[in-house]
């Protein structure tokens, strides 16, 4: 008999602050219940996930902040004997609007260069053997880019 998702995710805290000092915060938090009534997390399902972005006005219409990205450890499989452990990156991000509706950003990810695994795959019990299920996260990475609002 295959488990069913009573509540596979559901935000449990957000906050948006001031337009001279934006922050954007997300908690999520995941959890399942099985067919059995036990209460449990689905393979690859992070418990608790928790994103956050601040930025701070500057002269010129810059903007610029650090980015946090942070999750609890997943299991790679249904049995729970293995799992992939709880990461943070941290980030900064820079952007500039222009005249006409143009912004332009540069954006720094996991800028001290973390291993991680992002994802796992699934396997019904891996008997706490580790075996190749990990993908890696994001490493080091800088982003240019500008979007035109209409």
């Amino acid at each position: 008999m295959k488990p069913e998702v009573a509540d596979a995710a559901k935000t449990i805290w957000a906050v948006e602050a001031s337009r001279t000092a934006p922050l954007h915060a997300t908690i999520s938090k995941s959890s399942s219940a099985c067919a059995s009534g036990t209460r449990g997390l689905f393979a690859t399902l992070r418990r608790h996930v928790l994103a956050v972005e601040a930025a701070f006005k500057l002269p010129a219409g810059f903007w610029f902040g650090p980015t946090l990205r942070a999750a609890s450890r997943s299991w790679v499989d249904h049995s729970n004997t293995l799992a992939a452990p709880g990461y943070t990156v941290l980030g900064l991000k820079l952007n500039q609007s222009l005249a006409h509706g143009i912004d332009w950003f540069i954006e720094g990810r996991n800028l001290t260069n973390k291993r991680y695994a992002a994802t796992t795959g699934v396997v019904g019990n891996a008997n706490g053997v580790d075996i190749a299920q990990f993908s890696p996260g994001e490493g080091r990475a800088v982003y240019v880019g500008a979007n035109k609002a209409f």
